[in-house]
């Protein structure tokens, strides 16, 4: 992600997993941020490509966690504003909740701008795993990172539980 926005040219970065779709609107939703000098980075709505009821609870815990805590992951897509990349020297160089410690570092340059228009995520890897157990996993993951626990050893957790 550091070598991608490296070679990017603009004033705004954008950060998109790669089995997460843009919806219609996206530049304008970075445009609308970029009114607003107090921004360091925004995110979309959260959605998943699927039809099953499953999803639409999980669409609603992120949105209400986003809410709360200002806390997009970047399953959301992240776009930050290029002077707040930079200061903070990007992404650290973790393992796993890189996305988490930008987000939260970017506190620190600016507010998070919260886009109505919805990324469309898939939903392969929650049906695969089951969605109950996909979403535990993740919020034990979180979790524990909030604890403090380094993510050199949650990622050793994450493994050890595909195994």
């Amino acid at each position: 992600m550091n070598a991608g926005a490296a070679v990017a040219r603009g004033r705004w970065l954008l950060f998109l997993h790669a089995d997460t779709r843009l919806a219609a609107g996206w530049r304008q939703a970075i445009e609308a941020a970029d009114c607003d000098p107090g921004v360091s980075a925004g995110c979309f709505r959260f959605a998943l490509d699927s039809t099953a009821l499953a999803a639409r609870v999980i669409e609603l815990g992120v949105r209400m966690r986003v809410r709360a805590f200002g806390l997009p992951y970047g399953d959301q897509g992240l776009f930050v504003r290029r002077a707040a990349f930079e200061a903070l020297n990007g992404y650290a160089d973790l393992p796993i909740m890189e996305d988490v410690d930008l987000v939260r570092r970017l506190r620190s340059r600016g507010r998070l701008f919260r886009s109505p228009l919805a990324v469309v995520t898939s939903a392969r890897r929650w049906e695969r795993d089951g969605w109950v157990r996909r979403t535990l996993r993740h919020l034990g993951l979180i979790l524990l990172y909030f604890c403090g626990v380094p993510p050199e050893r949650l990622i050793r957790l994450d493994r050890a539980r595909h195994l």
